[in-house]
């Protein structure tokens, strides 16, 4: 069982029962190796642009494996020329959405800059991928685009393997000649005190004549740090399997999504390519 940050979620954390799906086969399936973030918060300073935030909905690190930042998109969606909708449940008017894959390598970029702002990381060329989890619908490798491999996708079919999913998208990353390293146990420790830190700030009491004392934050001490090799990766599975079947549950919005004909004059992308994924 994976280590989880927060141990456990509360319906106000989450934007839907998406998350929880894939959160909890994350945490069941995934070994103790694991540390699965769930709801990943950083900000960072661009010296042209100031003070930037970002939050990814999942980052999940093994210290002889790498770091991958998941984006879960819930509820049925369609894209056309380019442009993502999400599509209601039982019909009715379709809603933009930010390009999911986009989303994605945003996330992945944003924790990239983070951690190169820690201390003694900044000229680490860690193993940092992306991923992404559509938990309500069925994905078929003939309607994803240039931007969307199947091999870095989970759908609704492989919530009940995704150790095997993790193995695909680590695969589909790595190169031959690759010459990024694992975080190790010294980058895991860094990871979890950068997303999950457990300080304890105290309250100091006045006393007469006595000036306070200062309040003391206690974190987890830095350990020596060793590059850690990668492991390389053993019985990788290519591939998704398309079947029909599942429930759309988006927090507060349920959606549907429905299937449409692409049209002749199709643009965008230049292929006319217009993809639509029901839940």
């Amino acid at each position: 069982m994976a280590r989880t940050f927060p141990r456990t979620l509360h319906d106000e954390d989450l934007k839907s029962r998406a998350e929880r799906r894939v959160f909890e086969a994350l945490r069941d399936q995934l070994s103790d190796e694991w540390s699965v973030f769930h709801s990943a918060s950083v900000i960072y300073r661009d010296h042209a642009q100031g003070a930037r935030d970002d939050e990814g909905d999942f980052v999940l690190c093994h210290p002889d494996r790498g770091i991958i930042c998941l984006e879960v998109k819930g509820g049925g969606l369609e894209c056309r020329h380019g442009t993502f909708y999400r599509l209601p449940a039982g019909g009715g008017e379709r809603e933009r959405m930010p390009d999911p894959f986009g989303r994605a390598i945003d996330h992945r970029y944003a924790l990239q800059r983070k951690i190169a702002e820690v201390e003694g990381w900044k000229d680490d060329d860690l193993f940092l991928v992306h991923a992404l989890a559509f938990p309500d619908i069925s994905v078929h490798r003939l309607v994803l685009g240039p931007d969307a491999p199947p091999q870095i996708i989970a759908d609704r079919n492989d919530l009940s393997n995704m150790a095997a999913v993790i193995e695909r998208v680590l695969a589909y990353h790595e190169g031959s000649r690759d010459k990024r390293v694992a975080p190790g146990p010294d980058g895991e420790a860094m990871l979890e005190q950068l997303l999950a830190p457990t300080p304890e700030l105290a309250v100091a009491e006045a006393r007469a004549g006595r000036p306070l004392p200062s309040d003391h934050v206690e974190s987890a001490q830095g350990r020596s740090r060793r590059p850690t090799p990668r492991r390389p990766v053993e019985g990788a599975v290519t591939g998704l399997v398309d079947r029909e079947g599942g429930q759309d549950e988006h927090l507060g919005r349920s959606r549907r999504g429905r299937a449409h004909a692409a049209p002749e004059d199709a643009g965008g992308r230049g292929c006319g390519w217009l993809p639509s994924f029901a839940s």
